[in-house]
């Protein structure tokens, strides 16, 4: 198991999932984002599980939105065609969880803001 697995597994609880998770972190924290068919490329037929439990633990976001860019208004489908963001602070916190094997908020937050 790697590092960010072993983070993002205490986080979820050890989750049938984490894996595809985490490989579909690792990637989108790239480049800040990743589309439908690249999740599905990495994950196959988990595609639809992963990118819900991603929304839900607010790490992967749908880019489309209803009306406004807030975390509320987002318009998850998962479906060709759409797209995902990775907000910065979990993009702090993949890298960093990578590194240590440690999923620290406080660190990352501290990391973001150069406090």
């Amino acid at each position: 198991m790697n590092k960010l697995e072993k983070a993002l597994g205490r986080l979820l609880k050890r989750n049938e999932l984490t894996s595809c998770l985490v490989s579909v972190l690792a990637e989108a924290s790239k480049r800040g984002s990743i589309s439908y068919r690249e999740v599905d490329k990495i994950v196959n037929a988990n595609a639809e599980e992963v990118l819900l439990l991603g929304n839900e633990w607010r790490l992967l976001l749908p880019v489309r939105t209803v009306k406004s860019a807030a975390w509320e208004d987002r318009l998850l489908l998962c479906e060709p065609g759409e797209s995902y963001e990775v907000p910065n602070i979990v993009r702090c916190l993949v890298e960093q969880a990578s590194r240590t094997g440690r999923w620290d908020p406080e660190h990352a937050i501290s990391t973001l803001f150069n406090l």
